[in-house]
């Protein structure tokens, strides 16, 4: 035991996406959100084959969750988040997954979409470190409290969107908007 005495040891330090982050909010939520756990995607790929997905929870009316991450049509291919990380999606600035994380957090600390100042071109000033384009995130997020208004859960959304998929995997053409949103 002497041996180990005032010599420098290893550590890891592991962290989980479902821990949570305690993050002090002094902004009122939209009127009318309704707990739970709610979810919105794009229906079609961007052009680097991601869909993106946003999860908000929300708990005593208040946005207390976020995630926002995109899957890829080729299953050899990580998250975004994930390929970010190593390096497979690289955007300008920090990677994305950090952009992402700074995006979300600040959607918690603001509680409403509309705070994200995103200007006409898609970026925002306001979120440190954020350079990507956050227009596919707010109009998700927009989807997600709308929603929560309604109750519309996340199992609601999956149970919908497996009903909208044909036989052959593609999605019913009269769902979705120009932009690739699902509009009901």
């Amino acid at each position: 035991s002497s041996q180990v005495i005032n010599k420098p040891m290893p550590i890891a330090i592991t962290s989980s996406d479902s821990e949570d982050v305690v993050v002090f909010s002094e902004y009122d939520p939209p009127a009318g959100l309704q707990d739970g756990i709610y979810y919105a995607q794009t229906m079609s790929k961007d052009k680097k084959g991601y869909i993106d997905y946003v999860e908000i929870e929300i708990e005593n009316g208040r946005i207390k969750r976020v995630i926002w991450d995109g899957i890829n049509i080729d299953p050899t291919t990580g998250s975004r988040n994930t390929s970010s990380l190593t390096g497979a999606y690289v955007i300008s600035g920090k990677n994305w997954a950090t952009q992402s994380y700074n995006v979300c957090h600040a959607l918690i600390e603001l509680q409403d979409v509309s705070r994200l100042a995103m200007k006409s071109d898609g970026t925002t000033e306001i979120i440190p470190d954020v350079t990507c384009n956050i227009s596919c995130f707010v109009n998700l997020a927009q989807e997600c409290l709308d929603n929560s208004k309604v109750g519309f859960t996340k199992e609601d959304y999956l149970e919908q969107l497996a009903i909208l998929i044909t036989n052959d995997g593609e999605y019913v053409p009269d769902i979705t908007n120009a932009d690739g949103f699902m509009v009901y």
